[in-house]
């Protein structure tokens, strides 16, 4: 099985187990303390170690993936919910998706943050009578301000995706998510041993079944490696990564030489 990415995962259990200890007891017929085997139940702590790993999806996955993907999308198209398309052009009709207030906003965030780029190149230069201390100081606080005009920024971004949040796309492309990361994730207990599917085997909803049972039990295993495993899926779906190294950098980052 081809992998796009692979982690690992610790759970820590106490557990009565059977130990043999040896204790000191007075032999009845001589008298004397004489050293026994004996077996006593204690309270023990193990770690259990379990391998996920993120499988590379085949041509007849992504296959499927397209399908499950439209079938969704119509079916929320036959409940009446609206397209990014149709949510897009019903704002455009009444003058945009953002108001003339928050384009203002939009553009002189943008338009400062060009001319701090320029300010911060011009204070790599060096300045004549400028000390190091005040060359910082201005590299501060113009980094500072550019940190605030990205938040800025952010937040427009996100009224405007707010917007399309329940198009019957962005539904469609959530559940699909959904289906990779059943489909995708594979485990195994200890580092030896096939990989089995983590979700079981089946049709799909009997596996999302079984998710929901896991989540709703908040079952040790699946609360410690799922929000990895949508991460790492959510990314892949979204960049269309498929180069394991490429996506593992971008996840862990670039290693040190």
């Amino acid at each position: 099985m081809k992998e796009l990415y692979s982690y690992e995962v610790e759970l820590k259990q106490t557990i009565l187990k059977k130990l043999k200890e040896e204790k000191k007891r007075k032999n009845k017929e001589t008298g004397k303390f004489e050293k026994v085997e004996i077996e006593v139940e204690k309270e023990v702590e193990e770690t259990e170690e379990y391998q996920f790993c993120i499988k590379s999806p085949n041509t007849r996955d992504r296959k499927e993936a397209e399908i499950f993907y439209s079938i969704k999308l119509n079916n929320y198209i036959q409940q009446g919910i609206l397209t990014h398309r149709q949510i897009f052009n019903k704002y455009m009709d009444n003058g945009g998706i953002l108001s003339k207030d928050e384009n203002e906003e939009s553009f002189n965030a943008l338009v400062k943050l060009n001319d701090i780029k320029q300010e911060l190149e011009q204070a790599g230069v060096d300045k004549v009578g400028a000390t190091s201390e005040e060359k910082k100081k201005v590299n501060e606080e113009l980094l500072e301000k550019q940190e605030d005009l990205y938040d800025q920024l952010y937040g427009i971004e996100m009224q405007k995706d707010a917007i399309f949040s329940n198009s019957a796309d962005t539904m469609a492309k959530n559940n699909l998510i959904e289906w990779w990361i059943i489909n995708l994730t594979y485990y195994r207990k200890g580092s030896d041993g096939e990989y089995k599917p983590f979700f079981g085997r089946g049709s799909f909803e009997e596996r999302f079944e079984n998710l929901c049972q896991m989540q709703d039990s908040e079952q040790e295993l699946f609360v410690k490696s799922i929000p990895t495993a949508a991460s790492v899926v959510t990314l892949w779906s979204s960049s269309g990564m498929d180069d394991a190294t490429e996506l593992k950098e971008a996840i862990e980052g670039v290693p040190e030489e």
